[in-house]
């Protein structure tokens, strides 16, 4: 699913490793450590995401912020938003044609950044602008729901 995922960045494959359904970054010597453990652990190095399912049941790749930021430095598919639309897309809105400042490609998911170059989150080229897919909102959104729950 990951190696898919960066296939559309033109990224090439990733040293990763796979617990259940979450990857994880990791270097040769935490892999030398991980493989000594008797138990499997449910983390280990550099969360970079994982399989979901999506509204239509097809499982997909959803990635973490920090492989975003990762992903950010190696691809040119990248759309740069105004300064009003990048809160609005923090806040889980989508970016509508004329709040973008630049884009480099036409069609499919793009790393959505500000214009002083700072990752946004993940979005989708559709007509009339990008759909939001994730934003570095979406935790404290998620955070703020959770701590109204369990009140």
């Amino acid at each position: 699913m990951i190696n898919y995922f960066l296939k559309q960045f033109s990224y090439g494959e990733l040293e990763h490793v796979k617990i259940g359904k979450k990857y994880f970054l990791v270097s040769k010597g935490l892999q030398e450590v991980k493989e000594k453990i008797p138990l499997v652990p449910e983390i280990v190095g550099v969360y970079l995401g994982e399989e979901k399912k999506s509204k239509q049941g097809v499982t997909i790749f959803s990635p973490s912020v920090a492989f975003l930021d990762m992903l950010s430095k190696k691809t040119d598919r990248v759309v740069v938003a105004n300064d009003k639309a990048e809160w609005l897309f923090l806040c889980g809105r989508e970016l509508r044609d004329e709040s973008i400042v630049s884009k480099n490609v036409e069609s499919g998911l793009v790393i959505v950044k500000n214009n002083s170059g700072e990752v946004l989150g993940l979005g989708k080229i559709e007509k009339g602008g990008v759909k939001n897919i994730l934003d570095k909102g979406d935790f404290l959104r998620r955070e703020r729901n959770h701590k109204q729950f369990s009140k």
